[in-house]
């Protein structure tokens, strides 16, 4: 069972020191104990496996409603992520590292769940994302381009898809938003 996993040896250190860490992420391990199965043993990932990992999750056929999928891939990863940092095992670079890649698997099923996958459509991130230092409060800031090869009628049409997939990633559901999503990039800045 998950208690007597966490009750070895090799894991209970790492369970204390967890707890210890974060007052609110064991509050919120308490309250989604599921996700506790997906952490233990806890093991040191580099930015470049987890950029791996997170490609072959895209790899696979998504079946399941998007919206949940996405809430899901976020908050177990999220949760890795988390648990790594606050014992310390990634330094910031590969926290932030690993915070952008998983944007970049979200955004991808939210991009083929809109269909816009082959379509001549790309997400530039900018900003935090774009320079892979996202952080666990960042918002990303993207926005889309398309080649000349897409036809000009097709744009309505990809413009609503592209407004679909952003949706898909700030939407507020039950499993919370996955992101905030800035597409009003302003060559001033925001200040």
């Amino acid at each position: 069972s998950l208690i007597d996993r966490l009750l070895l040896p090799e894991n209970l250190g790492q369970v204390t020191l967890l707890y210890a860490a974060s007052r609110v992420l064991g509050y919120f391990l308490n309250q989604n104990p599921g996700l506790l199965e997906t952490v233990f043993p806890i093991v040191k990932e580099d930015p470049a496996d987890f950029e791996s990992r997170m490609k072959s999750l895209l790899a696979e056929a998504v079946t399941e409603d998007p919206l949940r999928r996405i809430r899901l891939l976020r908050s177990t990863e999220y949760v890795r992520i988390l648990v790594a940092d606050a014992l310390r095992l990634d330094k910031l670079e590969a926290t932030a590292a690993k915070i952008s890649s998983l944007a970049d698997a979200c955004f991808a099923l939210a991009m083929r769940a809109a269909g816009l996958t082959g379509r001549g459509v790309a997400v530039i991130g900018m900003g935090k994302w774009g320079g892979r230092e996202l952080n666990y409060s960042s918002d990303i800031a993207l926005f889309f381009v398309c080649g000349d090869a897409v036809p000009a009628v097709e744009l309505p049409e990809l413009e609503e898809r592209a407004r679909r997939a952003v949706a898909l990633i700030e939407e507020f559901t039950d499993g919370g938003q996955a992101w905030r999503v800035d597409t009003k990039i302003r060559p001033e800045g925001s200040g």
